[in-house]
This record gives C-alpha cells, sequence and structure tokens, in this order.
C-alpha cells in the first residue's frame, strides 16, 4: 500500500495537548494506525486525543484487554482503542470480531497496527512516532491508499 504524507511535526510532552487538538479533525471517523517502537509514546498520545474529546472515565492502555471502548461526550459517539501488542497471529482477531469495528464511520485507534496484514484498514490513516531524544518526539501523520 502507498502513502500520502499529510502532516511531520516535532513535539515535547509539553506540546501534546495542542498536538492532539490539532491531529484530532484529521483523525475522527477515521481508521488510525499507529507504528512506532515500544517507549515512543504511542499510548501517551492516544490517551490525550482521548482527554481532548471528553471521555468518561480513565483512559488505559488496552495491552491486556486488547480492546477498550470509550463514549466521547464532545463527538456524542464511541471510539475504539485497540493494543495489538499481545497478538501472536492475526487469526486471533477474527474471535474478537476485529473486523466487525472497522465497519461504519466510527473513531478506531490501533496501536502495534504492525501485526495487521490481511484486516489492516484500506484507506486508514497511519500515526508513526520517532524518538528524536529523550523529551522529544516527531509525529507523522499519512494516508494509506
Amino acid at each position: 500500500m502507498k502513502s500520502k504524507l499529510i502532516l511531520t511535526k516535532k513535539y515535547s510532552l509539553d506540546e501534546i495537548e495542542d498536538l492532539c487538538f490539532s491531529l484530532l479533525p484529521l483523525l475522527l471517523g477515521k481508521k488510525v494506525l499507529f507504528y512506532a517502537p515500544m517507549g515512543a509514546g504511542k499510548t501517551t498520545l492516544i490517551k490525550q486525543l482521548l482527554r481532548n474529546l471528553d471521555i468518561d472515565g480513565n483512559v488505559q492502555s488496552p495491552t491486556f484487554s486488547i480492546l477498550n471502548e470509550y463514549f466521547s461526550k464532545e463527538i456524542q459517539d464511541y471510539i475504539y482503542h485497540f493494543d495489538l501488542y499481545r497478538i501472536e497471529k492475526e487469526e486471533e482477531l477474527t474471535q474478537i470480531g476485529f473486523e466487525d469495528y472497522l465497519d461504519g464511520n466510527r473513531t478506531v485507534l490501533i496501536e502495534w497496527a504492525e501485526r495487521l496484514e490481511f484486516f489492516k484498514p484500506r484507506n486508514a490513516l497511519c500515526i508513526e512516532i520517532e524518538i528524536s531524544s529523550l523529551n522529544s518526539r516527531v509525529v507523522r501523520l499519512s494516508n494509506l491508499h
């Protein structure tokens, strides 16, 4: 699949809230694939995105549950957050009905998207996070075709 770069931005943890406010309009209603090494801040970025959407309750990583579902008072809709780190075979995703979450116009955020081949959604957005220093990251948003 080819990709088209939409945005590149360097940021620090102090700037993450502003970064998320600028990203949100581009991500809502999309399937978003997150690519980054361990410790780069995928979950931190997603937590802030969800906070900016006025989510009820505590936002946590779904590393062990694989899926967390949140209701946003801001957009009056559900957002699905997957963490595929523990998935060993893509076939395991059929057991949780993963493909059903890809239907429709709801926002789906998927960490460790490199584990997807067959279930990789078409026309998804990709967020790559690169560690540039201890306190600095570079985020790249692109569109998959």
